[in-house]
Formats: structure tokens, sequence, C-alpha cells
């Protein structure tokens, strides 16, 4: 596939050391940033001062997009812990976090899962606009259907399971799941302005096709995988007009 050269030029940056000179030229304000991440990466300690080599650093990424995923589902770290991440991040030029929370962001559509100590949309987006600021975009991420217990455990929504007796999954034909899972979409993208991605983690989604009253479905349109397909394609459509 043919490679967006684009947004690779506003990585791209000019690093020039010499015994008199540091000079940092770019083409964008990441390319600036990066710059200064290489530099600090240079920059040796010493006893009496810090020591720079000279050379001269002509960079740009292969990939416009890197990525990390930090999992806060069982946990949750402080607002101060995960900026701290955001810049550690920053500096070995990773520029997407992806993070999951669970039952750790105040869900205004779906208040029976919020636990103790949540995220507010507040601080979210507190989060999204510093990992901006240091080129770093956070990414909401959200499973479906499967790893659900976060949800389905709670007996508001346990009509919403493909298996009375399993929490782990929902039934992708119930029109319910679809309902909750836009409008959890909804308010972790209201707390993300300024985010460009969303992550919507589909794996291990066993059961699908295997409840009874999702055979048909899946017999009419050939096969499981297919009836996954659909499911994931009304979500993901729903999010790109996002």
């Amino acid at each position: 596939a043919e490679i967006d050269k684009e947004p690779l030029k506003k990585q791209a940056y000019h690093l020039e050391l010499t015994p008199t000179v540091i000079s940092i030229t770019a083409n964008a304000s990441a390319g600036l940033f990066y710059g200064v991440q290489t530099l600090l990466q240079l920059s040796k300690a010493g006893a009496a001062r810090a020591t720079l080599p000279v050379g001269d650093v002509l960079d740009w990424p292969d990939l416009s997009l890197r990525f990390i995923y930090w999992d806060d589902a069982h946990h949750l770290e402080r607002l101060g812990a995960l900026k701290q991440a955001v810049r550690q991040a920053a500096y070995f030029k990773i520029n997407g976090l992806a993070l999951k929370l669970e039952g750790h962001f105040d869900y205004a559509s779906a208040k029976a899962i919020v636990e103790p100590y949540a995220y507010s949309p507040e601080q979210y987006q507190e989060l999204t606009d510093y990992a901006l600021r240091h080129h770093v975009q956070l990414i909401p991420y959200l499973d479906a259907p499967a790893h659900v217990s976060f949800i389905l455990k709670h007996p508001e929504y346990a009509h919403l399971r493909a298996f009375a007796n399993s929490n782990y999954e929902f039934s992708v034909v119930n029109p319910g799941t679809q309902v909750l899972l836009n409008r959890m979409t909804d308010d972790l993208i209201a707390a993300n302005k300024g985010g460009k991605y969303f992550l919507l983690s589909t794996d291990e989604a066993y059961y699908v096709g295997k409840p009874d009253n999702e055979k048909d479905s899946a017999r009419a349109l050939g096969s499981n995988g297919r009836l996954l397909a659909s499911f994931v394609t009304a979500l993901s459509n729903k999010l790109h007009e996002k």
C-alpha cells in the first residue's frame, strides 16, 4: 500500500550539533518536539555538566502512528501517574495511548457500571488535552461483544447477555446491545475532544451465533463469523459518523 507521507513530514526534524551551536529545524511543531526529545536522549550527565556529541541527525518515522496500550481495567492510576506515562511515551516518540478503563470512567449513560474513584469526563478531557500538548493521542478503548463482564455482571444489563448464565459476552442480535454501546462511545468521545481515534476491541467473541436466538441470523448471513462482522460493522459505522 502507498504510504501517506504528509504525516511523516510533519514529524520529521533536522538536528545539528556543533561545538558551538545546537540547531533543530522541522516542518511542524511535532517535528520540533521530537527533535528536542532526541536532543535530551543524546545528552549525557557528567559530574560537572551535561555533554552532547557533535553530529548531524536527519530523522523521520517509518510509521505515522505509534500506539501503546494501557490497561486500567482492574486498578486505576491517579491522573498524575497517567500524565507521567504520557510524558514518558512522548519521550520515546510514541504518539498514541489506548486507555482501557472499563468501569473506571463515569458513564452518564451507564451509571450502574461506574466504579468508585472513576475518572470524570472533565478529568478524561484534562488527560486528553495534556496528551495532545505532548503530541500524543489519548485513545478511548471499549470491548464488544466479548470481555464485558464489567457491564453484564450488573442486573440492569443481564438481559443483554448471549447466555443467561454468563456475563462474558453480549447478545449480538439484541438491539439493546447496540443502543448501550453507542451511548457509551458517545460518553467517551464527548470527553475526548481533539482525539481522532477510538479502539473497539472485538477479540475472543467465542459465542457469537451459538445461542439459540442467534443461530438463524448466523445461518442467514452464512456463518458465525459473518454475524460477528455485521455486529462490528454496525458499531464501527456509528463511530465513523462521530
